[in-house]
């Protein structure tokens, strides 16, 4: 689309497929912080768990014939417990429990002593001593996962929030906004892993302008790994300041109208402003 233009105002059409690709984009950033909140489900149930480990040590009688087994696995950071209980209950009810629990670094070893207890009213659900002694190590971790799962609750609600208003405001821009053309006040290409980056005032040196342009497309063609970033610098009365505009090497290059201007959709009341690319996306003109 390039060359003709002529200042047009709204309504306009947007491409579907640039509403779709906002929200899929937001969704993929959402579906990585559901790993947090992974992490914070791990630590609720692990929290759980703790207190009931409380609710048995505080409200239970004390097992009599306790015996354990089981292993424990150590490690650099954690010291693993999975133990199997065998006990007798005071009307002499054989009954046994699996535990497990951890602790930071150190903790008892087979062999050493212990008290078991269980509850009363579920002789089947016991608890030992060495748990209840590591709850403080299992509280810690427990408040990582927890704050970690709040973190990507309160991210994904922000990113959910973000696209929302995203597209919003291209809708809105869509059916108010007028397309113009700015005038570039600058252009700068940046060349990833290359100390330096070209600066260009326009002021009407146009040859200077393709020149510096040609210079950056023999760059990138002389090293294909290295990727071309241009920063374009405008300005419009509607506009309070100069504003930029980056269009990566994987993006499509703006709309540019006799080399001296960058074509956008300016929304006059709020001053909202998209910059279309060459070939008028994201509009359908």
């Amino acid at each position: 689309m390039g060359g003709a233009f002529e200042p047009r105002l709204g309504p306009f059409r947007l491409a579907s497929n640039h509403i779709r690709d906002t929200i899929l984009a937001h969704g993929l950033v959402c579906l990585l912080w559901m790993t947090a909140v992974v992490f914070g489900v791990a630590g609720a149930h692990s929290a759980l768990g703790l207190l009931e480990t409380y609710r048995i040590w505080i409200g239970g009688v004390e097992a009599t014939g306790a015996r354990l087994q089981g292993e424990v696995g150590p490690r650099d950071v954690f010291k693993d417990y999975t133990l199997e209980l065998q006990y007798q209950t005071a009307t002499g009810e054989a009954h046994q429990a699996e535990v497990e629990f951890f602790r930071f670094v150190s903790g008892p070893e087979l062999g050493d002593a212990h008290e078991v207890r269980y509850l009363e009213s579920d002789p089947t659900r016991a608890t030992i001593s060495w748990a209840v002694d590591a709850t403080l190590h299992e509280w810690f971790y427990a408040l990582v996962l927890l704050v970690t799962g709040g973190v990507g609750l309160l991210a994904i609600r922000a990113n959910v929030r973000e696209a929302r208003e995203k597209v919003q405001r291209l809708k809105r821009l869509a059916q108010s906004g007028r397309l113009v053309a700015c005038q570039l006040t600058g252009v700068q290409h940046e060349l990833a892993d290359w100390p330096r980056s070209n600066n260009i005032d326009i002021k009407g040196d146009r040859k200077r302008l393709a020149a510096q342009q040609q210079a950056s497309q023999s760059w990138s063609e002389r090293r294909p790994d290295v990727g071309v970033g241009v920063v374009y610098t405008f300005v419009h009365e509607k506009l309070h300041e100069p504003t930029t505009y980056k269009a990566n090497a994987e993006a499509e290059v703006p709309w540019i109208v006799d080399e001296r201007s960058i074509v956008v959709l300016v929304e006059d009341s709020t001053g909202e402003h998209l910059v279309l690319q060459a070939d008028g996306y994201p509009l359908v003109l």
